[in-house]
């Protein structure tokens, strides 16, 4: 079986990055555990009060809705905090990705820089910030927290209903997973033929600019 294994340079900004903004990422990392116990329990809440109102009033049940309204706007907060949090951090990881690899095209011979022109350098070191940027964003903002969510819904659900719900969330979002990673496989190809054309279009924007002087 064939394992995956990131670029060494990936690798290297990556433990740069946790060195410089560990204390960052853990903080980002309690706040989304908070946000998804929140976002959980407080559905969970309503539907319980929900069925206490015919027998108690929503009078004597206020106390607990206001605390209902309170879990919402938390879990909203804590929303929100995370993403500004992941934003800063990003920034951080772009500031990382940008110095190291200026530090490798430091270490370059000249032939490297005969056969790749200014412009498609900075095209792909811009880009390969910006990917890695979106990467990190989107683990802490959207898939750390969605799967954390869709535990805490799942134990949830097997403690209150039964396992066979479980099993049928689990089949449908296997089904839905696996549809998306076969169309995530076949846009890849074209993905890879579009970044190819841009490093083609970039060279030549590079070639053309470098030549300006004599074009003229």
């Amino acid at each position: 079986m064939r394992m995956f294994a990131l670029p060494p340079p990936v690798t290297e900004i990556l433990a740069a990055y946790w060195k410089a903004d560990r204390r960052l990422l853990l903080l980002i990392a309690a706040i989304v555990m908070l946000s998804g116990l929140a976002t959980v329990a407080a559905p969970y809440l309503f539907s319980r009060l929900i069925d206490r109102i015919s027998a108690e009033g929503i009078r004597e049940l206020a106390g607990w809705f206001l605390l209902y309204a309170v879990m919402l706007g938390a879990a909203s907060i804590l929303q929100n905090t995370v993403q500004y949090l992941s934003f800063l951090s990003g920034e951080n990881l772009g500031f990382i990705t940008s110095t190291r690899y200026f530090a490798r095209l430091l270490k370059k011979t000249h032939s490297f820089f005969l056969d790749y022109n200014a412009a498609e350098l900075q095209v792909a070191g811009e880009k390969g910030r910006n990917a890695l940027k979106i990467v990190v964003q989107l683990g802490l903002v959207v898939f750390i927290p969605s799967a954390l969510q869709i535990l805490l819904t799942l134990v949830t659900l097997g403690a209150l209903i039964n396992l066979q719900m479980v099993a049928i969330v689990l089949g449908y979002g296997s089904v839905a997973v696996t549809l998306s990673a076969i169309a995530t496989r076949r846009a890849r190809i074209h993905r890879e033929a579009a970044v190819e054309a841009g490093q083609q279009n970039a060279r030549f924007v590079g070639n053309a600019m470098n030549a300006m002087e004599t074009l003229r």
